[in-house]
């Protein structure tokens, strides 16, 4: 198949939101397809893309065992945008979001009006079979929509981001049916799935998670640990009250053991929360020492879990933590506080890396003190399941065919695309 893929977040971004298609388009062009992923400016390069007059060289000379990535230059910044945006009355700001979703195009529309140009010089040299755009924001989806009506071919919608939480719930119908071409829907979770209630329910549906990077299912070596038994804490921590609660049990819990075991002990946090992590510790000090650091490369990341006593995180109750399939298949016991999703639990239930997931204080003190009573050694990790981009992109291969053949599998939510690993 020829595939387009659509995201604004370019691949050199370190977030998780650069990711999914980018990781997709790798695996599937792996499988044999030739994939071209349009995206937006990388971070590394602001201000530059690739310019519509050069779109026709770079598809004739492209090498497709790996995705062409094409990025499309953004004039204007959206954080200038936002800051605009910031400015107007509530009202306004009502109105320009509502026609942004309704009629306009996204919160990056000089972005979409560039990217235009680029689809048209793209269609008479690249006629894709399929269009894959992912919704982190409209934008994403206007490209979509647009490319197939440019071509005739299919579109599927990806649907990575709680629907209810960034679309106004009295837009929410009226944005579904903006958008009623889309040939199919892919959910990288079934909560995601479930709250999209605005789609049409007879859409051909898949759940396709995303996949863990080969990083983490790198065993290290014993050598590779460093003098402190590392408490890792990662990602975004959601509330500040519930950060407080989980420094409060962590320094509860190290304050009640001996002193030689304490200094043992190193708290490491790395994510988005950089500030708020510095702001809790302050308010509530560790008797330890402490590493916080910003986003790591997936590597760093893979690394760091490797080597922890503990891996942890703090949930939302509003979205599905793709973390913790890394966390898990990293083999080191993973602490999740306050709750998690059934559906976390079911996935957690197929490996046997140790999950606690902590309501309170005292849960998460048995869970520290578990982990640290009971150390696992990297050898005795257990096996991971196929979890990998390649294991998961046979399941998105298998649905992208089904439309193509205007094949519709069952929509289900205990159905998850994935022929090496079923989960249910």
């Amino acid at each position: 198949m020829r595939l387009v893929f659509i995201n604004h977040t370019h691949p050199d971004t370190p977030h998780v939101s650069a990711m999914r298609l980018f990781y997709f388009a790798k695996a599937m062009a792996a499988r044999g397809h030739q994939v071209i992923l349009l995206t937006g400016e990388s971070p590394a390069q602001p201000g530059q893309g690739l310019p519509a007059h050069e779109v026709a060289a770079a598809v004739a000379t492209h090498d497709w065992s790996q995705p062409l990535v094409i990025p499309v230059c953004e004039q204007e910044s959206s954080a200038a945008a936002l800051q605009g945006s910031a400015t107007l009355p509530s009202p306004l700001r009502r109105l320009r979001t509502a026609w942004r979703l309704l009629a306009g195009n996204g919160i990056h529309g000089q972005w979409v009006r560039n990217a235009r140009s680029v689809l048209a010089a793209l269609t008479p040299v690249f006629q894709p079979d399929l269009v894959w755009t992912t919704f982190g924001n409209t934008s994403n989806l206007q490209l979509g929509q647009a490319l197939s009506r440019m071509v005739g071919c299919p579109w599927v919608a990806d649907i990575k981001d709680n629907w209810r939480e960034f679309i106004p719930q009295g837009l929410r119908h009226a944005v579904a049916w903006r958008f009623r071409d889309v040939a199919g829907l892919t959910f990288n979770a079934v909560l995601h799935k479930e709250v999209a209630s605005a789609w049409r329910k007879t859409l051909p549906a898949a759940i396709v998670y995303s996949g863990v990077s080969e990083a983490f299912f790198v065993r290290a070596g014993e050598e590779s640990r460093t003098q402190h038994q590392d408490v890792l804490l990662v990602g975004s921590t959601y509330s500040s009250v519930h950060l407080q609660k989980y420094l409060s049990a962590l320094a509860q819990w190290m304050d009640a053991m001996p002193a030689a075991d304490r200094e043992q002990l190193r708290f490491v946090y790395a994510g988005s929360d950089v500030q708020r992590v510095n702001a809790g510790l302050l308010a509530t000090p560790l008797p330890c020492a402490t590493l916080v650091m910003a986003q790591r490369p997936v590597a760093e990341l893979a690394y760091l879990t490797q080597r922890s006593l503990l891996s942890s995180y703090i949930a939302s109750d509003k979205g599905f933590h793709h973390k913790l399939l890394e966390l898990l298949v990293a083999g080191r016991p993973v602490v999740c506080y306050p709750s998690e999703h059934p559906e976390s639990l079911q996935l957690a239930a197929g490996i046997g890396t140790g999950f606690y997931v902590c309501a309170d204080t005292s849960a998460l003190i048995m869970a520290f003190t578990s982990a640290w009573q009971h150390p696992i050694a990297a050898r005795q990790s257990p096996q991971p399941p196929a979890w990998r981009w390649d294991d998961m992109a046979e399941g998105l291969d298998a649905f992208f065919a089904s439309i193509m053949n205007k094949e519709s599998p069952p929509v289900s939510s205990r159905t998850v695309v994935n022929a090496h690993n079923k989960l249910h």
